[in-house]
């Protein structure tokens, strides 16, 4: 069987070396639709009401960081385990 060329330097002999190397790869690319949770909005007197007892990330975003999102760029953050993307819709 021929390695197909998926473009992505993850990809090795039709596995995925980041997740599982006994997993199949999806050869699925990253792409804005897989944007679909959606950013709800408060006063900053009422974080304390809305945020998780379990944890909570605060982020600013600066000017630049606008930019950087209007030129299609993602703003993305690691913690622990977890990692957070934000992309713009245009």
């Amino acid at each position: 069987m021929a390695e197909v060329d998926t473009g992505c330097d993850l990809y090795c002999y039709g596995r995925c070396a980041k997740y599982n190397s006994r997993e199949l790869c999806k050869e699925n690319r990253s792409d804005a639709s897989w944007f679909t949770n959606k950013l709800q909005r408060c006063q900053v007197g009422e974080v304390c009401r809305q945020d998780s007892v379990f944890g909570n990330g605060y982020y600013k975003l600066t000017m630049d960081d606008v930019e950087a999102l209007k030129r299609g760029e993602v703003l993305f953050d690691h913690v622990g385990e977890y990692g957070t993307f934000i992309m713009l819709e245009q």
